[in-house]
């Protein structure tokens, strides 16, 4: 599928958007990200639509898992895939309360596809880096 700048800006701002809800733990703002039946994916666990990746960023908030937290999305990459969009970017985590110190690192690689005009999320894997051993 072609797409055009304008696109490749909105797509980028996709994941933007999902990295400033969880900043701001907004589970539904987070969930818009994604289509209706978009998945997120990592290597623990597989959630799909809306309702679920909301319920799963609620109770990482309700856990205290997101307080003084910040997250950076860098390096994006924008392609054409049959599906729509291919992206990938680089993440980081970063203790702010008591930093800032790196707490860790990965990328995703994600597929975006128009649902009614809007660029969404139907699948993101997140690929978290090993910890460092010293």
């Amino acid at each position: 599928m072609a797409i055009s700048k304008a696109d490749v800006i909105k797509i980028r701002d996709l994941a933007n958007r999902l990295y400033l809800a969880l900043d701001a733990r907004d589970p539904a703002a987070y969930a818009s990200v994604f289509t209706a039946d978009g998945e997120f994916v990592t290597r623990f666990m597989h959630l799909k639509g809306r309702p679920e990746i909301a319920a799963f960023l609620a109770q990482r908030i309700a856990d205290g898992m997101t307080a003084g937290v910040r997250y950076f999305v860098t390096n994006q990459n924008v392609s054409e895939h049959p599906s729509g969009a291919r992206v990938t970017s680089y993440l980081m985590q970063v203790n702010i309360a008591d930093g800032p110190t790196a707490m860790g690192t990965g990328c995703f690689e994600a597929i975006a596809t128009a649902d009614e005009g809007n660029w969404c999320f139907s699948r993101l894997e997140l690929i978290l880096d090993p910890a460092v051993r010293t």
